[in-house]
């Protein structure tokens, strides 16, 4: 067989594939897809004869008298008589009779008549100006855009038969070629099966297997056998030239295959084959990896326009910036280039073996055999676009065992879309929508930063919330750090949490062992109210201080009620700070009573606390009165029971908006922390819009949060209250006596929500954990937050825990008491996004100026829209400098939160950790949750943590990892860390230097410990330490350095 010219390659490339089948999707669903067939209208457009402008429907000639108005979204006027007129609304329907409509900017209105000098234009739409009934908008092939997605819904289409996507299978030839490491002589690295998914994908396929291959014509024929029953088309690289280790071939002969194309007329890419196998295309791309490519555009290219209906089209132009001498043979040559100022120039590096100038380029011109002049116009082939073109992502390749060779398999199969909201889902966001004029979030979240005032007194309303509101809801809306919230509202926001029938169940308590303790809505307003009156006995005055030292149990929610009942303000730590870190918090505070839980249970160990209260005591002055959950060994101190066994009733007093509520703390380990005063209706009313609007909690729903009581979840959680669910508390290790422990529950308590950090989800892909569809039955929604969630674990979520389940990643923290970015139950779940802003909140990615960078782009989060739980101030700072300087110094006027976010193409977002711990190493900033997603995923690692040192004027990465057990960290393992960070995130991500340590240091909150490694290993003092679970942790980092100790914090 004679080679082909490359024109007739791509012609015949164009006829190969078999016919596509269609697949019907929610037009929701159906960005960038292609149509299996025409789509039609369903209805005429208008449907009815409507108002084109705002203004008057008259008939005849005017005056007219006024008789009324033409409410939008109703028909109730089906006639208008001579003389008269009626208000109408853009879109309002027309009745008949009518004869124009005026805009109220062209009348006079005097005395009930509207008068109007005559016009030309009726500005009334005709019924089917736009289309009627069975219209053709959209044919066969055309790939769906926003702007026809709205064609078609306006024209009554729910669902749209879209192309399949064609399954491919790559075949990896070659005894030389390796996956990993350096290679040496003899070998190369496989540049071809990590580059060939992502190309395909753009090209409009989806690969859905790549395998290596030895140079074996039985093994070949094998793989090739299996592989073309089980897909659409198999792509093989290498084998198509004509050496004595080159099989494709002899392969295709031996298995009947038809070679339709051996060979084409083109420089690079040559020796590219084509040939099918009982109806399935195998393309042969040459080893060499531009060649590759030019085979992959040459004949992989053409046959995906044909199965997805596109009729071959003329490639666009481009002129040529330098001219092109004629080719000594009648060869078409693709030149790798960029298109600049001056025409399309060739770029270095672009021999058929290299990638370096492809990596950099626009495209490829096609120049002819007999060349080309300078600034004539060729077709040129543009690189494909990154932008999604369906809504099924590159699929990662993950490795597996399988055959003779190594195998890879695609870890999904599913699209992008990981979860859809049907007609039922978000409710309350649905009012919003429907109360702004909106029909989608996007515009409502638009309308709710328009109209700050008018979304937050909804939002007032829509949550229930007892009190008295006033009319006004945002003062000073433009200066967030200024900015007041309800200036004439009273309320208490105990009567809000403690709402509703006295008969249903609402708290609940489960500890580590399963015993469970529960309280009716009836039960717990009579305990609240038996402890704030012993409060008040006490001395508690509203503004005094009550302090909790507890697990989480039902008692620290009685507690906290009780308090806020009679205006105190509300402070809870978790039982696992020792008492130096207790005092650091409270002592700034000086609380007037102390809860503390006499023990508590974690990974089934059990421990003692009474035996630390005089310690905690001796540095907490002002406490008055010490009351223990259970037993209470000391005579000085007051039982749980003796506090609860009254029934008085329940009197709440009303406070203003901006009252203190809580102080939260900040973990602790970037100086003293912080004490964060939060007024308790700014925190009711944030997380209520969260729970109800985003989360779409409802009355009756059964809601737990997996949260010490030193977390601010666990604010959120007791907030929840106010929304009529259950509240389940879960106490001890969520993953003992088993690791599926929080799951179980769900079962057992009938969840419909629960809440877990993004780690808890990473350690149950790390145990396997595998639930059958029926256990989580209940469960609508899982919220995951604490530290960002990686695709992969989105994946694992809907692959193995529930595959109906909303998958919520959230973010905000102590410092807001809430959420920037969360749930929303009315748009989809896309792998690896948080779905978008809180109502009411600005939030942007910015750059170092405070200008929004791009989508994709990272930048500081910040927030430009005051919100009702921003912090009242810190305590002490009296003229709230510290304040200031915390949230609105960098950017004046806006909220710096200190975390690095990205805002993506749809609308979502994604954390990449925190920007105070950002690694900035060569100039390049790197968030060091980047990091932690690649190395913590390697079997050898249990955990890890990345740090900065200085290095001169540059900054270094360290790496510090907890091996499993068995590992060593040898050069093997240290060099799969560094491949694997360089290959999956950038080789500015490898570092310098990787330590093995027993430990990683975390916060009682679970958060790593960066900044206080990062002082050790940069010889700093080390900031405050009474934040750690383990202080000691830290040794072996003092040692690493070569220190025996570092500077102490004071």
């Amino acid at each position: 067989m004679t080679e082909v010219s490359w024109w007739q390659a791509r012609a015949l490339a164009g006829e190969a594939m078999g016919d596509s089948s269609g697949e019907e999707v929610p037009l929701a669903n159906a960005l960038g897809r292609t149509l299996a067939s025409d789509a039609v209208a369903l209805t005429d457009l208008p449907g009815f004869p409507t108002a084109a402008m705002d203004g008057w429907v008259v008939c005849g000639s005017g005056p007219w008298t006024i008789v009324g108005t033409i409410d939008t979204g109703t028909s109730s006027v089906s006639h208008l008589d001579a003389g008269k007129a009626m208000r109408i609304g853009t879109g309002g329907a027309v009745p008949a009779g009518a004869t124009a409509v005026v805009p109220f900017e062209a009348a006079t209105v005097t005395d009930s008549r509207v008068i109007a000098d005559a016009s030309d234009r009726t500005h009334i739409r005709v019924q089917g100006e736009e289309c009627v009934v069975g219209d053709v908008l959209a044919h066969r092939g055309d790939v769906i855009n926003p702007a026809l997605m709205g064609s078609l819904s306006a024209a009554g289409v729910d669902d749209v038969d879209v192309v399949q996507r064609p399954l491919i299978s790559v075949l990896i030839l070659g005894d030389e070629v390796i996956r990993a490491g350096v290679p040496t002589t003899g070998q190369v690295r496989d540049a071809l099966g990590v580059q060939l998914p992502g190309w395909i994908h753009m090209l409009g396929g989806d690969v859905v297997s790549v395998r290596t291959c030895t140079d074996d014509p039985q093994e070949l024929a094998d793989a090739l056998r299996s592989a073309c029953g089980e897909v659409d088309m198999t792509v093989v690289t290498g084998g198509t030239a004509r050496g004595h280790r080159d099989f494709l071939r002899s392969a295709l002969d031996a298995l009947g295959a038809t070679i339709i194309v051996d060979g084409v007329a083109v420089r690079p890419g040559h020796p590219m084959m084509l040939a099918t196998r009982d109806g399935t295309p195998v393309v042969g791309l040459p080893g060499n990896p531009l060649s590759a490519l030019v085979a992959t555009v040459t004949l992989i290219q053409p046959s995906f326009d044909a199965w997805f209906g596109r009729a071959q089209r003329d490639l666009p132009k481009v002129a040529m910036a330098e001219g092109v001498a004629p080719s000594s043979r009648p060869l078409t040559r693709l030149m790798v280039g960029r298109r600049e100022l001056g025409g399309f120039r060739q770029v270095e590096r672009v021999s058929s073996a290299m990638l370096r100038g492809i990596a950099h380029a626009d495209g490829w011109a096609v120049v002819p055999p007999q060349g080309v002049h300078a600034h004539d116009a060729v077709p040129w082939i543009p690189v494909p676009s990154m932008r999604r073109t369906d809504d099924r992502p590159a699929r990662p390749v993950g490795h597996a065992a399988g055959g003779s060779g190594e195998f890879w398999q695609a870890s999904r199969m599913t699209s992008s879309v990981l979860w859809s909201p049907d007609e039922e889902s978000g409710a309350a966001m649905r009012r919003w929508f429907e109360a702004s004029g909106t029909s989608d979030f996007s515009a409502a979240h638009e309308a709710s930063l328009n109209d700050l005032d008018g979304f937050w007194l909804w939002a007032w309303d829509e949550c229930g919330v007892v009190g008295e509101r006033g009319s006004r809801a945002v003062l000073e809306p433009d200066d967030p750090a200024a900015a007041t919230f309800f200036p004439d509202a009273h309320l208490n926001i105990v009567e809000t949490l403690l709402a509703g029938e006295p008969e249903a169940e609402v708290l609940v308590g489960i500890d580590e062992a399963g015993a469970r303790r529960s309280w009716t809505r009836g039960e717990l307003r009579s305990d609240v109210a038996s402890v704030a009156a012993h409060m008040h006995g006490a001395g508690v005055e509203p503004g005094d201080r009550v302090a909790a030292w507890a697990p989480n149990v039902p008692e620290v929610v009685i507690w906290a009620l009780a308090a806020l009942s009679i205006g105190a303000v509300v402070s809870t730590a978790s039982p696992d700070f020792a008492p130096a870190g207790l005092i650091d918090r409270f002592g700034q505070i000086t609380p007037r009573l102390l809860l503390v839980g006499s023990t508590y249970t974690y990974g089934g160990q059990q421990f003692d606390m009474r035996g630390s209260i005089d310690d905690v005591l001796a540095g907490l002055p002002d406490v008055i009165g010490v009351v223990v959950i259970g037993e209470a060994s000391d005579p000085r101190h007051y039982s749980w029971s003796s506090w609860v066994a009254d029934s008085p009733p329940l009197e709440c007093v009303r406070v203003g908006f901006d009252h203190p509520g809580f102080i939260l703390f900040s973990s602790g380990t970037t100086g003293a922390p912080k004490c964060i005063v939060h007024s308790a209706a700014g925190v009711l009313l944030k997380d209520l819009a969260e729970q109800r609007i985003h989360l779409d909690i409802t009355p009756g729903d059964r809601v737990c949060y997996y949260t010490t009581a030193g977390w601010m979840m666990w604010n959120w959680l007791v907030m929840a209250l106010g929304t009529g669910a259950t509240v389940v508390l879960a106490d001890g290790q969520p993953m003992y006596p088993q690791p599926d422990r929080l799951l179980r529950l769900v079962s057992d308590e009938t969840l419909t929500f629960l809440g877990v950090s993004a780690k808890y989800i990473e350690s149950l892909r790390q145990y396997s954990v595998s639930m059958a569809p029926h256990e989580l039955a209940s469960l609508r929604t899982i919220a995951s937050t604490g530290s960002p969630l990686a695709p992969e674990l989105f994946d694992y979520v809907y692959e193995h825990v529930c595959p109906s389940v909303h998958l919520a990643s959230i973010s905000g923290g102590t410092d807001i008491c809430g959420c920037f970015v969360l749930g929303v139950p009315t748009e989809p779940v896309l792998r690896g996004e948080i779905q978008g802003p809180a109502l009411g909140l600005d939030v942007r990615a910015v750059d170092d100026s405070g200008a929004d960078v791009p989508p994709g782009v990272r930048g500081e989060l910040v927030c430009t829209t005051p919100f009702p739980s921003r912090p009242i101030g810190f305590w002490g700072d009296d003229d709230g400098s510290r304040f200031r300087a915390a949230y609105f110094e960098r950017f004046p006027g806006v909220w710096a939160h200190g975390d690095f976010i990205s805002r993506s193409d749809a609308g979502g977002f994604v954390i990449h950790g925190r920007s105070d711990a950002t690694l900035n190493s060569g100039g390049v900033r790197i968030g060091t949750a980047e990091i932690y997603r690649v190395v913590d995923a390697l079997a050898d690692i249990e955990q890890s943590i990345v740090v900065g040192q200085r290095d001169g004027l540059d900054t270094r990465i360290v790496l510090f990892v907890v091996l499993r057990e068995g590992a060593n960290l040898d050069e093997e393992l240290q060099q799969q860390i560094r491949q694997a960070l360089r290959s999956a995130a950038s080789p500015r991500h490898v570092p310098a230097e990787i330590v093995a340590v027993p430990s990683v240091p975390r916060t009682v909150t679970g958060k790593l410990a960066e900044l206080a490694v990062t002082d050790i290993v940069n010889g700093d003092r080390v900031r405050n330490t009474s934040g750690l679970i383990d202080p000691s942790a830290l040794e072996a980092f003092r040692i690493w350095v070569g220190e025996e100790k570092s500077p102490s914090a004071c």
